[in-house]
């Protein structure tokens, strides 16, 4: 997941809040009276120009499909935009070109923040960035725009030497020194962009032009806020994120917090879902949202079991893969490795609380099965997933010694948000039924599932109890987050072989939709032997 905002970094936050509490953006976001402006057209002839650079802007051989374009057009109509990125939909990529047109929109020297809540979000958001701004500037002088040239910085602290493309928190001249010459793109967690803000504030104040925060479901609202004091009064704002997955983690117990006044802020809410709750109450041309709906990670298969996730919020997610066929059958755990897709195996094992020796050996002859020599595919293919710390660490004794070459990840669901694998592995642990009715909130959890679901590439293997596929959240919220469960439960639909060897009954199933030439009960539909 990255490094998290500090100690310390959440001190400067509350003390920069305190001494620019009434700035007139902060009052935009009152829980009970937004007063986010509605943005100042812009005219259609500039608007058509922008559109003609971003349809021709090519990245990584692949120029923005009709959805990211429409959410990058989108934004130029709003003071402020939510972006919704499902899994694999391309999100980092359209936002640096959004923010690119956000600057050629504008006729002045601008000065633009990018922010993230991990330094390795907001270097990967640097990056494309950089990437992205000569393909743009090309495509917008064959377009005839004119435009300036625009320096890209990244932050660095005080006890950090800047190479080439950073500046240090504390040499605001120099940020001045480029903002003088042309546009500035000033990149940095939310510490180091307050601590540079204190800079400017000794002379002249920071007015910036713009603000996007990426990964917009991870930041805290107060962070957001303080970061949001910086633009000028006539600033715009890009939040892009998914609020189906994980939410900020705080220590504060908010389900039993009672004071209306806190309940209304709602500090401890992510500032993509915080500013999404305002959007209901705001004016066309306020609050504006838009949601991409194509995913490039995610095959067919992978695609049909979380897109419910987001049909929910009135989003259709496809997949741009295509579905290929599968040509065999399963007769034995190696078949796994043949076929990409979406594999539950179920065990009968049901004594387990934090940690299930069983289902590590399991996973371990599952890996075993693969049976590939290390040179015959790249490392680090395999990514095996946990609820439980406890789980982490027996998989890690289990796993690493034989298998270490292909093994990129074996950890808990938080250190998996924001990457992705070939092949994703879920260790699902409890199987004792009183442990699983005890946790089902945090067992369950919709998002925390969804992350782990979508981060495949190509295969997601879920092992797990029956009894926790089976289990019955007696509270009406924790059945409705263990939706993701419940439906892979019911997607894979087809036994496809009984696994024999083993102490406790051992199945696998898949999706009988996409294993067409198999009956229910795993054999092909001419009832050969598979």
């Amino acid at each position: 997941m990255g490094e998290s905002l500090s100690n310390y970094a959440r001190a400067r936050v509350d003390t920069w809040l305190s001494e620019h509490g009434a700035s007139p953006i902060v009052r935009w976001f009152d829980p009970q009276e937004p007063t986010v402006p509605v943005r100042e057209r812009i005219s259609d002839a500039t608007l058509a120009t922008l559109q003609a650079a971003l349809t021709s802007m090519d990245l990584d051989g692949h120029r923005l499909d009709e959805v990211q374009l429409r959410s990058c057009m989108d934004g130029l109509t709003c003071t402020v935009q939510l972006l919704l990125g499902p899994p694999g939909t391309g999100k980092t990529n359209t936002a640096a070109a959004a923010v690119l047109a956000r600057l050629a929109a504008r006729t002045r020297r601008k000065l633009f923040l990018l922010s993230a809540n991990t330094h390795t979000a907001v270097d990967e958001l640097t990056a494309r960035i950089r990437y992205a701004s000569p393909r743009f500037l090309q495509a917008a002088a064959l377009a005839g725009m004119e435009h300036r040239p625009h320096k890209v910085l990244r932050l660095v602290g005080g006890d950090t030497l800047p190479n080439e493309g950073e500046v240090g928190t504390w040499n605001d001249a120099l940020i001045r020194e480029e903002m003088g010459k042309g546009d500035v793109v000033l990149c940095g967690t939310v510490g180091e962009l307050l601590k540079v803000a204190d800079r400017f504030q000794r002379s002249d104040p920071m007015r910036a032009d713009g603000l996007m925060i990426d990964e917009a479901s991870m930041m805290v609202f107060p962070d957001f806020l303080a970061l949001a004091t910086l633009l000028a009064g006539d600033g715009e704002i890009m939040l892009v994120g998914d609020h189906k997955q994980l939410s900020p983690i705080t220590s504060h117990d908010w389900e039993e917090e009672s004071r209306e006044q806190v309940i209304a802020l709602a500090p401890h809410q992510s500032c993509y879902e915080a500013v999404r709750r305002l959007s209901e109450r705001t004016p066309p041309g306020a609050i504006g949202r838009s949601a991409l709906t194509v995913t490039y990670r995610l095959t067919p298969e992978l695609t049909h079991l979380i897109s419910g996730v987001y049909a929910a919020e009135g989003v259709e997610l496809r997949s741009r893969k295509r579905q290929e066929s599968k040509s065999g059958g399963i007769s034995s755990l190696a078949d796994i490795w043949h076929e990409k897709g979406v594999y539950l195996v179920v065990h009968d094992e049901s004594c387990s609380r934090k940690s299930n020796l069983f289902e590590a050996r399991l996973i371990y002859d599952i890996m075993a099965a693969r049976g590939v020599e290390e040179h015959e595919v790249p490392p680090a293919t395999v990514s095996v997933i946990t609820p439980h710390r406890a789980q982490r660490g027996l998989l890690r004794t289990v796993l690493e010694r034989d298998f270490r070459y292909h093994l990129k990840l074996i950890d808990t669901v938080e250190r998996l948000q924001g990457g992705e694998c070939e092949t994703i592995m879920v260790s699902g642990t409890q199987s004792d039924a009183g442990a699983i009715t005890g946790s089902a909130d945090f067992i369950l959890d919709l998002n925390r599932t969804n992350v782990i679901f979508s981060r495949a590439r190509e295969r997601l293997i879920v092992v797990c109890s029956r009894s926790l596929l089976d289990s019955m959240p007696a509270d009406i919220d924790d059945y409705a987050s263990s939706y993701l469960w419940k439906h892979l439960r019911s997607v894979c639909d087809t036994v496809v072989l009984k696994v024999p060897g083993y102490e406790h009954e051992v199945e696998i199933r898949v999706p009988g939709r996409f294993w067409g030439h198999l009956d229910r009960s795993g054999r092909r539909e001419d009832h050969q032997e598979t």
